[in-house]
Parts: structure tokens; C-alpha cells; sequence
């Protein structure tokens, strides 16, 4: 009984610990798409234990209050690697095989508290109250030494392993298209992605932008895009490939108000960038377009037609579900 109340003064202080929240701040890295769901549960999992450990919540950003910064890093295949820094450096580094989903949880946990107990030690617990009618002699050593609290919680956390399949995913750009007398068109769009074979994928890409091609006219875009990309190396977060675009129109006259209808058609090259972080990934992408089929604009003298070649620029930010 002594060493169960012992052992009970030690869990509640590990609950009232004086360490702020954000003392530790929990990043991670990918090599790859396919490998976020697994950092995210991974970076999930070791925020909960230090939480169940010593009472405050881990942070995903650095603040005034943080004292280690942990990352990970998901390589390519099963590597994994889990490095703890503080203001002088690397307080501890190792690499993990990811495996089995729980017994990597369980390693992990066991090596960072190693380093958490010795660079944020828990407060002494005061001594529990003698108890008269039990004499402390007749508790053995090794029950009051035997109690290893990672243990039970790595074995009863149970979670879903990571999929192999890719996942959904979806992003929201602003874009800037610059060719022709439209000058430069600034607009917004949409993007779903879906994996269709290893490092193959396909985009579904709707948009809107509004351009003046001649001073009394105005044309709102909405182009729909068909994209097919090829990522070069699975440790580089570059996609190139093809894209194809129809482009309805909605032209307005302003001075006398008549309204027609445009189509443009335009294929070409693209380079895409997607750098993640934790559950996003912020995206670049880099489009030229040649003109298949162009649109030519007249009122009264003046006359425009679409350009032979246009080059849009997009930034975003991209979501993977689930």
C-alpha cells in the first residue's frame, strides 16, 4: 500500500508540473505526400504523452516559453528520425526503422522522455504521511522501483496504421497571369488532386479572373483545368507535367451594357512545388500556356486578340484528406 500511495503523489505532481504550455514544441517534415498521416499521428501520440507526463501541452511553433524543440523527419521508405535541440544545440538525436505503427510510437516515447527527464525533471513529491500501522521495512525494493508508466500507455494506444494508398487532397491558390493586351489578370482557384499511380497524379483545376483586354471591355474567366503530373524523385517535392485548359468567358461591353460569350482553349507545360508542414503544405506552381484556340475582342477601332503564349503564377495552400 505504501508504494501504491507513492506512486499516486508521483502521478498527480507529474500533473501539476511548472512548466508553461509550449515549453516544448513538437515540428515534422516530410520527405513525401504519402508520409504525412503517419507524422501527424506520430507528432499527435508524443503531444498527448507529454501531456499525460507533465501537464502541459506541447506547441507547434517555437515561443518565449520554449525551452526543446523536437523534430521529426519522415524520410523515404520506413526511416524515421527524431532529434531534440535546445538554446546550446542537439540535446539528443536518433534514428527509428517505422515498422509496426505502435511499437515506433513506443520507441519514440521512450527515448524522448529519456531526454525530457533529464533536461525538464519533474518536481520532488513530498513525502507521503508515515503510516503507523504498516512498517516500511516490509516493502520490497523492486515494488517501489518496478513501476514503468510508458509502458501501459504505448501498449493501450491504439491507433490505425497509416494507409499505402495516397489520399485526396485539396488546395487554394491566388494567381496572377501576365501575356496579351489583358496585361496582368489576377484571379482564384481551386484544385482536387488524387494520386492515380506511383509519384503519377491527376488535378482537377477550376479558377476565375477578370481582365480588361480593351478600356470599355470586360472579360471574368472561368477556366477548368486538366493537369497530369510526374514527380521526378520521391525525396524532392517538384511535380512536372501537362496541363489543359478550356476557358468559358463572359464579355460586357460597359458602355452600352451588351453581353457575349468567349471560349479560349490552351495547352502547356507546369512545375509545381508543395512544401509540407504538419497538415498542409504550402504550393507554388509555375504555368505556360500556348493557345489552341483564342478569342479576339473589337469595339468600334480598337481590336485585341488572346496571346500565343500567356505564363500564370500561382501560390496556395494545400489540404490532404483525410
Amino acid at each position: 500500500m505504501v508504494g501504491l500511495g507513492v506512486l499516486g503523489v508521483m502521478v498527480l505532481a507529474s500533473q501539476l508540473g511548472p512548466y508553461a504550455d509550449g515549453t516544448v514544441v513538437i515540428t515534422s517534415s516530410v520527405a513525401s505526400p504519402e508520409v504525412r498521416r503517419p507524422a501527424r499521428i506520430l507528432s499527435s501520440f508524443l503531444r498527448d504523452r507529454i501531456f499525460e507526463s507533465y501537464g502541459f501541452s506541447a506547441g507547434v511553433t517555437p515561443s518565449e516559453v520554449t525551452q526543446l524543440q523536437v523534430r521529426l523527419f519522415f524520410g523515404e521508405g520506413e526511416q524515421l528520425s527524431l532529434t531534440v535541440l535546445d538554446d546550446d544545440g542537439i540535446r539528443g538525436a536518433r534514428n527509428f526503422e517505422r515498422g509496426d505503427p505502435e511499437a515506433t510510437m513506443f520507441e519514440t516515447w521512450i527515448f524522448l522522455r529519456a531526454v525530457l527527464e533529464e533536461a525538464l525533471p519533474l518536481p520532488e513529491p513530498e513525502p507521503p504521511p508515515p503510516i503507523a500501522s504498516t512498517p516500511t521495512s516490509s516493502v520490497p525494493a523492486s515494488v517501489a522501483a518496478s513501476p514503468a508508466a510508458p509502458a501501459p500507455a504505448a501498449a493501450t494506444t491504439t491507433l490505425a496504421a497509416p494507409r499505402s494508398q495516397g489520399q485526396l487532397a485539396f488546395a487554394a491558390l491566388a494567381f496572377g497571369a501576365i501575356g496579351g493586351p489583358e496585361g496582368l489578370g489576377l484571379g482564384l482557384a481551386i484544385q482536387g488532386r488524387v494520386p492515380l499511380a506511383e509519384r503519377l497524379s491527376g488535378t482537377l483545376e477550376l479558377g476565375y479572373r477578370r481582365a480588361d483586354p480593351l478600356a470599355t471591355l470586360s472579360v471574368a474567366h472561368l477556366p477548368i483545368s486538366a493537369m497530369f503530373g510526374y514527380q521526378l524523385d520521391a525525396s524532392l517535392p517538384l511535380e512536372v507535367g501537362a496541363r489543359a485548359t478550356l476557358d468559358p468567358r463572359l464579355v460586357v461591353e460597359q458602355d452600352t451594357g451588351d453581353v457575349g460569350l468567349g471560349l479560349g482553349l490552351g495547352v502547356g507545360p507546369y512545375a509545381r512545388v508543395a512544401l509540407p508542414f504538419e497538415s498542409v503544405a504550402f504550393v507554388g506552381q509555375l504555368d505556360v500556356q500556348a493557345g489552341l484556340l483564342r478569342q479576339a475582342y473589337q469595339v468600334g477601332g480598337e481590336r485585341a486578340v488572346d496571346p500565343v503564349l500567356s505564363v500564370q503564377v500561382s501560390l496556395g495552400v494545400e489540404y490532404q484528406w483525410p
